[in-house]
């Protein structure tokens, strides 16, 4: 090869890596912005948990008081009827 089509091909490798130099940068930024989106729908998703634990626990709190409620008004029926024969 002489050294026109050297420097033609040369040129043409230089056009392809300055190709790929803009394609790996515009990726690396997509990159970013998919992590920083994650990480916000991560912080999102430990609020919706801690909030979802806290709700669970109201339930579980308001079972029991029920329970116990229950249990009271059916001792205190049961006394009523010993009491009344």
């Amino acid at each position: 090869m002489d050294s026109t089509a050297l420097q033609y091909e040369n040129q043409k490798l230089v056009q392809q890596l300055e190709a790929q130099k803009s394609e790996m940068y515009a990726l690396e930024r997509k990159f970013k912005e998919l992590r920083d989106e994650q990480c916000s729908y991560d912080k999102t998703l430990i609020s919706l948990n801690k909030l979802w634990n806290q709700v669970l626990s109201f339930v579980s709190d308001m079972k029991i008081s029920l329970m116990d409620l229950f249990h009271s008004s059916m001792f205190l029926i049961m006394s009523m009827h010993i009491i009344a024969d």
